[in-house]
Formats: C-alpha cells, sequence, structure tokens
C-alpha cells in the first residue's frame, strides 16, 4: 500500500475515533468530516472535523472547528431575505487555555490513542460547555456579549436579533443596530489591511458593499420588528 493512501486511512480512523467518543455526548455522524448534535429550541451544535495531510512528512495535522447554528432563526430570517447570517466558527485551540488556533500531530497509529485522548478532554472540558451555553435560550446573549473570540461581525449581526427574539427587548435591538452601524463606519475609514482593523469581514473585497449588505440586513430586522414576527 501506497504511503498516501496509509494517511488518508490515518485520517479517516481518526475521524472515526472523534465520531465514536463524542457520540457519548449526543453528537452524531452529519457528514464525512462533520457531527452533530440537534439541541431544545431549534439550536444545532456542529463538530468540524480537520486532518491536513503533510505528504512529506507522512503526518496528519489534525484539529477541530465549533459551530453552533439555531435552525428556527435562520427560517424566520429566511422568509424576509435570501442572506445567511452568519454564525460563530471557532477552532478548539481558542477555548482552551492557549487561546489561539491548535492542532495536533500524528505520524502513527501508536500516536492516536494519547492524542485522540487529549484532543477528547479539550472538547468536552472547554468546547461543549461553550456549545452548551450558546444553545441555552437564557445563556446566549450573555455568551455573545462577553465571549472575547467572538468576532465583532458575529456580534453585529446577531445581537441585536438576540435581544429581539429572546428577550423581546426592541429598545435594546435598535440600541444595538445603531452601535455596531456606527462601529461600521469608523471601520471603514480605516484601511483592511491594517491588522489592527478589529473587523474581519469575508463578505466582500468591496468596503462600501459590506456596508451596504449590513445596512440591508438592519432593514430586515426593523421589518421583523415592525411586524411582531417572533420564533414559533
Amino acid at each position: 500500500m501506497k504511503k498516501g493512501s496509509e494517511t488518508i486511512e490515518l485520517r479517516d480512523k481518526i475521524f472515526g475515533l472523534f465520531t465514536e467518543k463524542l457520540s457519548v455526548y449526543g453528537f452524531k455522524l452529519k457528514n464525512k468530516r462533520e457531527i452533530i448534535k440537534k439541541c431544545n429550541n431549534g439550536f444545532v451544535q456542529k463538530i468540524c472535523y480537520i486532518g491536513n495531510i503533510d505528504k512529506i512528512d507522512k503526518r496528519i495535522y489534525t484539529t477541530l472547528d465549533l459551530n453552533v447554528y439555531n435552525t428556527k432563526v435562520d427560517k424566520l430570517v429566511a422568509q424576509f431575505t435570501d442572506f445567511n447570517i452568519p454564525w460563530p466558527i471557532l477552532n478548539i485551540g481558542y477555548l482552551m487555555p492557549c487561546k489561539f488556533y491548535n492542532q495536533w500531530s500524528i505520524s502513527t497509529e501508536d500516536d492516536i490513542p494519547n492524542k485522540i485522548d487529549n484532543i477528547i478532554t479539550n472538547i468536552v472540558e472547554y468546547g461543549i460547555p461553550f456549545m452548551d451555553n450558546f444553545s441555552n435560550d437564557n445563556t446566549i446573549i450573555n455568551t455573545l456579549e462577553e465571549h472575547p473570540y467572538i468576532g465583532i461581525q458575529i456580534k453585529a449581526y446577531l445581537l441585536p436579533l438576540m435581544y429581539y427574539l429572546y428577550i423581546n427587548n426592541k429598545g435594546m435591538a435598535l440600541n444595538c443596530i445603531a452601535y455596531y452601524t456606527n462601529m461600521y463606519k469608523i471601520s471603514f475609514e480605516k484601511k483592511h489591511n491594517n491588522d489592527d482593523c478589529f473587523w474581519n469581514i469575508p463578505l466582500s473585497s468591496e468596503e462600501d458593499k459590506d456596508s451596504i449588505i449590513y445596512e440591508n440586513y438592519v432593514k430586515v430586522l426593523k421589518k421583523m420588528m415592525e411586524e411582531g414576527r417572533t420564533l414559533e
């Protein structure tokens, strides 16, 4: 068997072990590289497996990205626009004490048990609590407001929506919209090639287009509130 094939098989075995070990926490296979857990009130927790193969060293650099979204919220927003609101996706490393992107190097089957156990331990200790807080009607807003690694863009789109849908506070939603609209204006006066810029918006390379997208989204939110639309 060729070395490349062996490495691919090793990667698939690692993901199979992730799936098996996390199944005890309610996660089920969604596709070849993702497992999900359906929670209450439309929330879905998703763990994405990333296994990058180094063809020279015959190593697999393994990590996990965590994503939480709400199908009911998406369905409601879809009644007003075809724009997909952004939900947080965090690498497990940002939830760990190291607080940066983290991956584990695996080169042989002998590496697997200890490395997998270490990754699962970090998922259980840091990843699942974060996803549980974000999947809870009572803690999602606090998590959005305070978590340092949920980006400004995510907060700009989600916070006003959450204020309206989860605590029925239109005033807070409108104040939040005004706050982030102003931050958009300030940030776009800076150059996006400035590494210190607090925005990281992948929607377009054209700054004015990004601003228009947010303005249109704000119109959607205001229309939703005017019509008194809520989650079913």
